[in-house]
């Protein structure tokens, strides 16, 4: 049958793939067989009308028009923006079925993709709440015909902003900060920055919260050094906001044919706004570790869930004492700092210098003194590292291990590599080449972190 963009199909939603997407399967009406259509915005069980945009051999890709029956698993979400949102994509399934459908996505990664025969994937570990999880909420400025906006981006679209009246990620407190701003700069008349033409003055809201420690940290971003608000800003916040214990305004400057030039004011209260993790060990020795977070360090946005991951990978390591442990792509170090109560040392390795900057200080902060860091490409610098490794533990980002830097990782032959992942079919690659290098998964946990979106962790033992 020959295709062509705009014809329009029903069909039924079976499955659900990494990034959202539903999938469905159109069977040809000439009996020559059935072809994978993937459409957004569906759950299995859905069977819905919808027109084809994109043609391919071996798949089609099409927009929803409308659902036709709905699946016995869609529900209503929760958000007033869920739909326009590019944020929470899965609200319209309720919980325990999202983390039934990631636990199979990381399943079927590994199978399909890792050619391994039933792969040992463990429950999936979600969230006691699943809602109110985020301690780090970024907010645009926007502005249309009716006036300024702050809020997030429509899905898959940078340009535009819709006003935000309400968000079930983030605290009650940053979205409170968040409305009495936007209201503040247009009874100040103050207008939003539009990138397309380098004009207007407010660029973003970042609210930054210690979960544990009820610390926040609220950040204005403007256009350009200058700003007149500047102290009626600073008013604002300490007289409505005295929980605020940390303020900051960040300017940034673009001039065509210069570097873009980014300087952070501290207006009122700490420098840093402390958050601390506590991580169960096996045998019922607790590690709790305490982070100094700057206006643009990382740290991870799910503080919970961070522990549960964090806890995850120690557990998984099980040492005894006497290991070197290589923790690559560290980042800012965190799981190695919890390594290294259990080990002998830990060697971490990060090419960002400003998390490598954040690691040390807070390894001096935590008194770990048996951890050094490393600035530098994981490729270049495993080669001049000194020893063996017993452990190895990798944080890649979403693309993976670049294969010349995993097969320096292969040659050292550590005896326990732990691979934490945020991306289960880039894992899947990696992990094919693992076991064709002689080692053996033993065991994959999946980890949710970022509920009501297509987001998954998972953390995999592999020995040799």
């Amino acid at each position: 049958m020959n295709f062509k963009k705009g014809d329009e199909i029903s069909l039924k939603i079976v499955d659900l793939a990494f990034g959202g997407v539903g999938i469905g399967k159109y069977t040809m009406p000439d009996g020559s067989g059935e072809i994978v259509v993937f459409v957004e915005k569906v759950v299995p069980g859905d069977e819905v009308l919808v027109s084809l945009t994109r043609i391919k051999k071996q798949f089609l890709e099409a927009r929803l028009i409308k659902i036709e029956k709905a699946s016995p698993e869609r529900i209503a979400g929760r958000c007033k923006h869920f739909g326009v949102c590019g944020g929470c994509r899965w609200q319209f399934l309720d919980y325990k079925n999202q983390l039934k459908w990631k636990e199979k996505i990381v399943r079927d990664s590994l199978e399909r993709i890792g050619e391994i025969a039933n792969p040992p994937v463990e429950k999936i570990i979600g969230m006691k709440s699943p809602w109110f999880y985020r301690n780090k909420m970024e907010y645009s400025f926007g502005a249309d015909a009716n006036g300024l906006k702050l809020g997030f981006h429509p899905a898959k679209n940078f340009r535009d902003v819709f006003d935000l009246s309400e968000c079930f990620l983030e605290s009650e407190v940053s979205a409170q900060i968040a409305v009495k701003v936007k209201e503040w700069a247009v009874s100040r008349k103050i207008t939003a920055y539009d990138p397309r033409v380098n004009e207007g003055i407010l660029r973003n809201l970042i609210v930054r919260e210690g979960k544990n420690t009820n610390e926040i940290m609220v950040n204005l971003f403007t256009n350009g050094k200058d700003f007149a608000q500047h102290n009626d800003f600073k008013r604002l916040i300490v007289e409505n906001f005295p929980a605020v214990t940390s303020l900051y305004r960040t300017s940034v400057t673009i001039k065509r044919g210069n570097r873009t030039k980014v300087e952070e004011f501290h207006l009122e209260g700490n420098k840093t706004i402390t958050e601390t993790l506590k991580v169960a060990m096996e045998g019922g020795k607790d590690v709790t570790l305490k982070f100094d977070i700057s206006p643009s360090a990382f740290f991870q946005p799910n503080t919970i869930g961070a522990q549960i991951l964090y806890e995850t990978v120690l557990n998984f390591a099980n040492p005894t004492g006497a290991e070197t442990v290589y923790d690559l792509f560290c980042g800012t170090g965190t799981i190695g700092m919890f390594m290294a109560s259990g080990v002998k040392n830990v060697i971490g390795i990060e090419l960002n210098e400003s998390a490598v900057q954040s690691a040390k200080v807070n390894a001096v902060q935590n008194s770990i003194k048996n951890m050094e860091f490393i600035c530098g490409d994981v490729d270049e610098m495993l080669p001049k590292l000194k020893g063996k490794a017993d452990i190895i533990i990798t944080d890649p980002p979403r693309s993976g291990i670049f294969p010349k830097t995993l097969q320096k990782i292969l040659e050292l032959k550590p005896a326990k590599w732990i691979y934490v992942s945020c991306n289960p079919t880039t894992l899947a690659r990696d992990l094919k080449e693992a076991i064709k290098a002689g080692y053996k998964l033993v065991r994959a946990q999946p980890v949710d972190m970022f509920p009501h979106t297509y987001h998954i962790e998972t953390v995999c033992e592999l020995t040799l």
